[in-house]
């Protein structure tokens, strides 16, 4: 029982959530997709989940466009202030992420490459009216994401419910 008490709690841990939000300061190392990165924290290398967007999965349709974006927002070596949120059931540190006083995620949503994610946007209600402004604006001039018929969000697709 003992062996598996260290992953247990590990494993607990990843899913409290970070009940003050935290700001840390870092370097971006690498970008996986539009919407997850790994950083240089005071604590070490960090995987950090964009909060309250989503983005295309990397084999739909605009997941290409949306890793390109998030690329050039952060590209390797970038300072980043990260607002921490939580830890995912993945380990990932969910947060906001932003760069010279900019918020990143905000940016995505803007660009039409992210959407709001509507079952986590209540974790960043400081900023929820921006992200829902943004989403609006962004579809009405079918920027990225947006300019594709029939709309698939990420969350569909990663359900099989559209390609």
């Amino acid at each position: 029982m003992l062996k598996f008490a260290p992953i247990f709690f590990a494993s607990f841990l990843a899913v409290i959530p970070i009940v003050n939000a935290e700001t840390l300061f870092g370097i971006v190392l690498r970008n996986h997709d539009g919407d997850t990165l790994t950083a240089q924290l005071p604590n070490g290398k960090t995987q950090i989940r964009l909060a309250c967007i989503d983005t295309p999965e990397t084999t739909q349709r605009g997941g290409s466009e949306a890793t390109k974006t998030l690329r050039s927002l952060l590209p390797k070596g970038t300072r980043i202030e990260v607002r921490a949120i939580e830890r995912d059931r993945y380990g990932r540190l969910v947060a906001e992420v932003f760069s010279n006083g900019s918020n990143v995620n905000l940016a995505m949503v803007q660009a039409g490459e992210a959407v709001i994610y509507r079952r986590y946007i209540k974790k960043c209600a400081a900023n929820r009216q921006q992200y829902e402004q943004a989403e609006r604006s962004a579809k009405s001039q079918n920027f990225g994401f947006w300019n594709q018929q029939p709309v698939c969000l990420p969350s569909d697709f990663r359900k099989k419910k559209c390609k």
